[in-house]
């Protein structure tokens, strides 16, 4: 379904001491294609919406929250009559004074201000979550209309309460995409894995095991890190120095021969490696045997 162009700029003013607004929205609903200069923030209690932003169709059902960042044109659409909805407006500002501080700023609004195809909008609740946050939903809805001794921290507190819980939905989603993405690449990262094991002893290059990998060197190094929790060089160094440690019991083989025996082609660079990775130098591991 592709959307019209942009019809109107929606002029709703935000108290300017206090730029926050929330009410309720039951029934069918059509809204025609807007933008706001504001956050949003829905919450469906009962029946399914669908919310048109960027193109595309997020199909809103009982329980979920949805997150809509400044400047995106967007409408609703609820095709029931039994549904109902609670919906707040914010701006930045009215979060930061009570925070102070940029970090909360980028931790856990603006991740819904950068480009619709690398943020999903829309989080499902179930359960005690959903109870949770339509009970905090009714406390705001409470406070903003009897407005009594207060109220704006009350209603603060329950914006970063839905903020929180929002931001931790996200993390477990992230978490989950991440996983997937890496487990597409298990296969091919224990293939290089394998092959640096049975052939860190020689001169090898990252090059080499990411076509083992069938992957670029960048894709690889990446991908590498984040299964392995190493760098292709932190784990070969590893390795080595594994190895090393092992040879050096020996009181036949020098220092230097060991270096060259488990692939380091400079005594110097072993030296640093080794202590970085054990503690102590070669020579002083050998000491303490």
């Amino acid at each position: 379904m592709e959307e019209a162009p942009v019809s109107f700029r929606a002029q709703d003013e935000l108290a300017e001491g206090f730029p926050f607004k929330i009410y309720t929205v039951q029934g069918r609903l059509k809204q025609p294609l807007h933008t706001h200069d504001y956050f949003q923030i829905w919450f469906v209690r009962h029946g399914i919406c669908t919310h048109w932003m960027g193109g595309e169709g997020h199909e809103l059902t009982t329980g979920s929250i949805f997150v809509l960042p400044p400047e995106i044109p967007r409408y609703m659409e609820c095709e029931n009559d039994e549904t109902s909805l609670v919906g707040m407006e914010f701006t930045k500002e009215f979060i930061r004074p009570d925070v102070g501080e940029e970090s909360f700023w980028s931790s856990y609004l603006k991740p819904f201000t950068v480009s619709l195809d690398q943020v999903k909008p829309r989080f499902p609740l179930e359960g005690a979550a959903a109870r949770n946050v339509e009970a905090i939903f009714d406390e705001m809805l409470w406070e903003f209309k009897h407005q009594e001794e207060g109220y704006p921290l009350f209603i603060r507190a329950d914006v970063l309460k839905v903020l929180a819980i929002v931001s931790r939905q996200y993390g477990k989603e992230q978490d989950e995409v991440r996983q997937l993405y890496l487990d597409r690449y298990k296969d091919s990262v224990a293939r290089a894995a394998a092959y640096i094991n049975e052939n860190f002893q020689k001169k090898i290059y990252l090059e080499e095991v990411a076509r083992i990998a069938m992957m670029s060197a960048t894709s690889f190094s990446c991908i590498f890190k984040e299964v392995t929790g190493r760098t292709f060089t932190e784990q070969l160094n590893f390795l080595r120095v594994r190895k090393a440690k092992e040879l050096l019991k020996d009181p036949n083989r020098t220092v230097r021969a060991v270096a060259y025996e488990v692939g380091f082609q400079d005594i110097a660079y072993f030296d640093r490696v080794f202590k970085r990775e054990v503690g102590v130098t070669p020579r002083g591991y050998r000491q303490n045997l």
